[in-house]
């Protein structure tokens, strides 16, 4: 499930820092947390999540965004338009406009065990009241610090 963006007109060292912030956060909360962000890239970000989100809605057979992560955005460097402006004493300075290439990655959510599986071991006293066993980490640190 992938999507690219091709030279969008800004430089990839402005895009870096949002995009390594939404790194491992399902597709909603990425979403959600790209309509807060105050940077130009913003809005393209979450056009290409959102892309790429419904790709794997309909190539892949995926029903919520809550099943999407993002695994991967890579930004790159893309072409660069040179321009050139007048500087002092007649001479010339190249100007860089330089733009960048976005690639997302999106994953499925791995599978999360149900409660039951994942219950902590409960072991029952002589007064027959549930109390969580203890760990012999606790046990080490109480006795020390007598």
């Amino acid at each position: 499930m992938k999507a690219k963006l091709t030279n969008y007109n800004q430089s990839p060292r402005k895009i870096r820092p949002v995009a390594n912030w939404l790194k491992g956060l399902s597709v909603s909360e990425a979403l959600a947390r790209l309509d807060l962000v105050p940077k130009k890239s913003g809005p393209a970000l979450k056009r290409l999540i959102a892309s790429a989100a419904a790709n794997a809605k309909n190539n892949f057979d995926f029903t919520s965004d809550d099943e999407l992560l993002v695994e991967d955005i890579r930004v790159d460097k893309g072409l660069m338009l040179k321009r050139m402006r007048a500087a002092s004493r007649g001479r010339a300075v190249r100007i860089r406009h330089q733009r960048s290439h976005i690639a997302v990655d999106l994953s499925s959510r791995p599978v999360v065990a149900s409660k039951k599986e994942a219950e902590v071991p409960v072991v029952e006293s002589e007064k027959g009241s549930e109390e969580p066993k203890p760990s012999e980490s606790s046990a080490k640190v109480s006795n020390s610090s007598k």
